[in-house]
């Protein structure tokens, strides 16, 4: 548990201040070995996977027109997914195609989301609109109103 707490503190100040990943003297540890090094536990893997790939996660939201605030959801989802699924990954070696993919879908469901509610609030504005567009103090002509009266209070027979 303490390994999730701190990785989450880590995803958390990893995205506003970007590090050097201190594993690049000579050798660059590959996608798979981080991987496996982290489902180990180890805190400065995670922390490498995490400088690796929070330019390139960053950068799908963005491309895709979302503000910083919901590129930054998209990069905390993506990588608290990745924290969940760890042991699921089939393909270690495959993590970079994972986080591309998760980070597309997590987009995608953001800017879809933000459809729905704009659809929904455009058709608000318009009903209201049309009602005030529609709504008068006139009176109903005569007819209007019996035909109403009898719906209301049909004739006993």
């Amino acid at each position: 548990m303490m390994f999730a707490e701190n990785t989450l503190k880590i995803l958390c100040s990893s995205f506003t201040q970007v590090q050097v990943d201190s594993n690049k003297k000579g050798m660059q540890t590959t996608d798979k070995e981080l991987l496996i090094s982290c489902r180990q536990g180890n805190e400065s893997s995670w922390q490498a996977l995490v400088d690796r790939y929070q330019r390139l996660i960053y950068a799908i939201p963005r491309r895709a027109g979302l503000n910083e605030d919901q590129a930054s959801e998209v990069f905390q989802e993506v990588f608290t997914t990745l924290l969940e699924k760890l042991n699921d990954i089939q393909q270690p070696d495959r993590i970079k195609a994972w986080i591309v993919t998760t980070a597309r879908r997590k987009t995608w469901h953001i800017i879809t989301r933000e459809d729905a509610h704009r659809s929904v609030d455009d058709l608000n504005d318009q009903d209201q609109s049309e009602s005030e567009r529609l709504a008068d103090d006139a009176a109903l002509p005569d007819e209007v109103t019996t035909s109403i009266g009898m719906l209301a209070y049909p004739p006993v027979p």
